[in-house]
């Protein structure tokens, strides 16, 4: 029985084996437009170091934001007007008012929170967006704080409106959890059945929701455009491109979380070494169960901001895609995503003159000019015979 159950699971393994070599066979080439989105993810990142704070601001002010609501929330919940019974005991009862303040205060911390992170993927958005449709990137000045100006100038309406609809959408799967956990019957399996699927959509929704408003922040980033617009041309782009924003939800997704593994497993290997050398310790498993946490919640702080610029960088390329041709409106993208569009190999002929400068293009034109009005035998022999009676 034990040999039949080995041979179940090598076959199992044998299976999946295949259909992941099937699809890497398949989607060869937009697995290397992944790896090419990671590359150029990089350079922006060197070019623009200063992004890599973004998370440690975000912290702070959802720190903040914390503490407000556990403030608010002490005042609420030891509020509400005394009532004496009858056998001489007295107690606070909420009235109705305060009742709603406690999901108000609910609601208003999911917003906020939503609406920082709101604000970091908006800043990023818009120092990657600028980065990648700077020609010279030598020239490309001060990114970040452009788009902070931006932000606060233009799109804190934007924000505030996407993370509104987030955080109402896990506000109601708050409500519901509550009412399932005081209407459940163990006895009832039917209604936990509809709980249980009710919770699921909601939270298919809620992601559903938190990817399509990430890529309405980036295009708002591009072209300036409100919500709706931004996300209705957002779903337009990555409809358009499903294969490819499948090898990226899928390769990409894949890579930063073993970015994560090899970050949390590299503290936890370090952590052991640096407890083994102290003495009197009887449980090291606690310190480093808590250090693999932080470890793990500092990359994934970190590799948000990857994740991120990777998602800017494509609906950039998309969109550098259809608005240029690469022949007469050359594109703004490096030479190594040229290679994937349909007319690389002319985009790349002139890609790689309009890359040279614009003096070859002077150059270029001076020849022409030179070749048109080229003077004739006779007018040389004229000019000749003007500058000799000059010279007399």
């Amino acid at each position: 029985m034990r040999m039949n159950n080995w041979l179940y699971y090598a076959i199992a393994a044998t299976v999946a084996t295949l259909i992941v070599l099937l699809v890497i066979l398949v989607m060869r080439k937009r697995i290397k437009l992944v790896v090419q989105l990671f590359k150029e993810a990089g350079k922006a990142i060197a070019s623009m170091p200063f992004l890599l704070a973004e998370p440690v601001l975000t912290f702070v002010t959802i720190a903040a934001v914390i503490v407000l609501y556990l403030y608010f929330t002490v005042w609420i919940e030891s509020a509400g007007m005394l009532v004496v019974e009858s056998n001489n005991s007295a107690k606070y009862v909420k009235d109705s008012t305060m009742l709603f303040t406690r999901w108000y205060n609910l609601l208003a911390f999911l917003w906020f929170c939503q609406f920082v992170i709101g604000c970091q993927h908006m800043v990023i958005a818009g120092a990657v967006a600028g980065w990648f449709f700077t020609r010279n990137k030598a020239a490309l000045g001060s990114p970040i704080v452009r788009s902070y100006g931006n932000l606060l100038r233009y799109h804190l309406g934007t924000v505030a409106f996407g993370s509104f609809v987030i955080a109402l959408v896990q506000f109601i799967r708050a409500l519901l959890k509550l009412l399932m956990h005081t209407v459940r019957n163990p006895q009832n399996r039917v209604t936990t059945f509809l709980f249980d699927c009710c919770q699921c959509c909601l939270q298919c929704f809620e992601r559903f929701l938190q990817y399509l408003t990430r890529n309405a922040y980036i295009l708002t980033a591009m072209h300036g455009d409100p919500f709706c617009q931004a996300g209705r041309n957002a779903f337009r782009l990555l409809t358009s491109n499903a294969l490819r924003v499948f090898a990226i939800n899928s390769v990409g997704d894949f890579v930063l979380v073993l970015a994560k593994v090899f970050v949390v497993v590299a503290t936890v290997l370090v952590g052991m070494e640096l407890i083994q050398q102290k003495a009197g310790l009887h449980h090291p498993y606690v310190p480093l169960i808590l250090v693999g946490i932080f470890a793990y919640l500092v990359a994934h702080c970190f590799m948000t901001v990857y994740e991120m610029t990777v998602d800017t960088i494509f609906l950039c390329f998309c969109e550098d895609c259809e608005s240029n041709d690469g022949i007469t409106r050359p594109y703004y993208m490096s030479r190594g995503l040229m290679e994937f569009v349909q007319n690389s190999k002319k985009a790349l002929a002139v890609g790689g003159d309009s890359r040279t400068g614009t003096t070859n293009q002077a150059l270029r034109d001076g020849k022409a000019w030179a070749a048109v009005n080229k003077p004739t035998g006779e007018q040389q022999q004229q000019r000749a015979t003007a500058i000799s009676e000059t010279v007399d």
